[in-house]
Order: C-alpha cells, then sequence, then structure tokens
C-alpha cells in the first residue's frame, strides 16, 4: 500500500489505517516498504507505535505486530 501511494504521491495518515486488516498483515509479514514495519525489518518505521498501540490494547492478534 504504501509504494502504491508514494507512485501517486499520496501522503496519507498512516495511523488511521493502522486498524484495517491489510495493516495488520503488513506488520505481522513484514513487508518490505510498509510504514506498519520497523526500518530494522524494511518497513519505513512510520507507524509502528500505531500498530503496537493496537497490540497493546487488544485490538491486533497476539504476534502480529513489530517486534
Amino acid at each position: 500500500m504504501a509504494r502504491l501511494c508514494k507512485a501517486l504521491d499520496l501522503d496519507p495518515d498512516w495511523d488511521e489505517w493502522a486498524r484495517e486488516d491489510w495493516a495488520k498483515a503488513e506488520a505481522r509479514e513484514g513487508v518490505a516498504g510498509s510504514p506498519y514495519v520497523s526500518r530494522e525489518r524494511g518497513g519505513t518505521g512510520e507507524c509502528v507505535l500505531a500498530v503496537r498501540g493496537l497490540q497493546g490494547a487488544g485490538l491486533a492478534r497476539e504476534g502480529t505486530g513489530p517486534p
């Protein structure tokens, strides 16, 4: 999703999308370039805290976010 937005020169509010299934899947799978994946794992790291916050609130499945 991040690559598509970049290609279209869009700058979405990634925190708003953190609850979406595709965003959680990107975090879980470590998709390169994803804002939901830490830089150490190949993402941009922009919203790692948003995904971790969802886990802390019990809104994401256990083990779905970045380490």
